[in-house]
C-alpha cells in the first residue's frame, strides 16, 4: 500500500501549510486540462471532450468551486450519452451523486443514484455496480436520518 504523505491523515486535504503548493498545482492542472479540452474541442474528439470535462468537474471542486464542478459533471455525462460511453456514464452519475450528497442536496443525489446500478450493469462494470450501489444505500439512509 501507499504510504500517506507527511501532513496528511487518510481522506483529508491538504493541511494548511501545504495549501499555497496544492494551488499552485491545482492551477496549474485547471490550465493544461482546460487548454486540452479546448484542442478536443476545436478537433472533434468527443470522448477527448468527455474525459477532460470530467477531469476539470474535479479540479473545480477541489478549488472549491462546486458550482463549475458540476456544470462540467453535466457536460461530461451529456457527451457520454451521446456517444454511447456506458462505463464513463457510469462514473460520472455516480461523482455527482456525490456532490449533490456533499452538499446536502440528497434528492438530487438520489435521482442520479437510481441511475447508477443499471447503466453499470449495462456496461457489464461490477465494481462500479457495487459502488453505485452502496452509494444508493448510504443516501437513503442519509435522508432518513434527515427526514426524522
Amino acid at each position: 500500500p501507499k504510504k500517506q504523505p507527511k501532513g496528511l491523515k487518510k481522506h483529508e486535504g491538504p493541511t494548511i501549510s501545504a495549501a499555497p503548493i496544492m494551488t499552485s498545482v491545482t492551477n496549474t492542472s485547471h490550465s493544461i486540462f482546460l487548454a486540452i479540452l479546448i484542442i478536443h474541442k476545436e478537433t472533434g474528439d468527443r470522448t477527448g471532450e468527455q474525459a477532460e470535462s470530467f477531469n476539470l468537474g474535479h479540479i473545480y471542486r477541489d478549488i472549491g468551486d462546486n458550482a463549475q464542478a458540476i456544470v462540467c459533471l453535466k457536460h461530461s455525462l451529456l457527451i457520454a450519452r451521446e456517444v454511447n460511453y456506458r462505463v464513463n456514464e457510469g462514473f460520472t452519475i455516480l461523482i455527482l451523486g456525490q456532490y449533490y450528497e456533499s452538499l446536502s442536496n440528497i434528492k438530487q443525489a438520489l435521482d442520479y443514484y437510481m441511475e447508477g446500478p443499471k447503466i453499470a450493469q449495462e456496461a457489464g462494470n461490477c465494481a462500479l455496480e457495487g459502488r453505485c450501489c452502496r452509494a444508493l444505500k448510504r443516501a437513503y439512509r442519509s435522508e432518513e436520518h434527515t427526514s426524522e
